[in-house]
């Protein structure tokens, strides 16, 4: 029967990436736009920043990153509820957690890179986790001058930037919640979703229940070297 092989050492990769410093996204946003009668975005009308991520819903420990439809908006002004709207929200928002660095002309160059996996949950079609990267100009009324990158909330991610340091920008990464807000009676029907950060993929599970696991040689090598050890103490008692 066929066996397939795990590498020690690609393994061996993956958990290393498990115990990398973590990734804090200690910046928070809320950008309101107008609710179409199907929960569709509508049109831009404001945004604000956050200081307190509890009020937008957003719990990080560590590289794990857990995202919650907003309520408190809702729950603190009576003009963000509606009750005839699915989940009772009156608004579409982004609300957003993110790191961002500011260059300036003349800085050196500097290279960026945001990765992560999705770990899944139970939103509804309401919302939708989304992963980004980003450069603003700020100069130019903060407008975006290099693409946004996004990716559903399945998978992972990877992107990179490269900044020259011959502009003014503001890289920004992050993750948002994408949807209508939430009222607070409605919050465990609108469910949640969560992401670690700073990830590559995961080595691919064996398919066959027989696997015969390899080890790196270094490992082998120390491996026989304690079974050596084990044997001359046998042999002195």
């Amino acid at each position: 029967m066929k066996k397939i092989i795990i590498s020690g050492l690609s393994l061996a990769a993956w958990l290393l990436s498990l115990s990398a410093a973590a990734q804090t996204l200690g910046n928070y946003y809320v950008n309101a736009f107008t609710l179409g009668a199907d929960g569709s975005q509508g049109g831009y009308e404001f945004g604000f920043g956050w200081a307190d991520p509890a009020k937008l819903r957003i719990d990080q420990s560590g590289d794990s990153v857990t995202f919650y439809p907003n309520t408190s908006l809702c729950n603190d002004d009576a003009n963000w509820c509606d009750a005839t709207n699915a989940l009772g929200g009156n608004w579409y928002i982004e609300a957003s957690a993110f790191a961002e660095t500011t260059v300036n002309v003349g800085d050196a160059a500097q290279d960026f890179e945001f990765k992560g996996c999705f770990t899944g949950g139970t939103l509804t079609n309401n919302h939708t986790l989304v992963a980004y990267m980003q450069v603003l100009n700020p100069d130019a009324g903060f407008a975006v001058y290099d693409g946004t990158y996004q990716a559903d909330s399945t998978g992972c991610w990877n992107f990179t930037h490269s900044e020259p340091g011959t502009a003014n920008a503001i890289v920004q990464y992050g993750l948002k919640m994408v949807g209508q807000n939430v009222n607070p009676a409605s919050a465990a029907e609108a469910g949640f979703y969560g992401a670690l950060l700073n990830r590559d993929p995961a080595p691919a599970a064996p398919l066959d229940a027989n696997v015969i696991p390899t080890l790196p040689l270094g490992a082998l090598l120390g491996l026989l070297g304690i079974v050596g050890m084990f044997g001359v103490r046998q042999l002195r008692k």
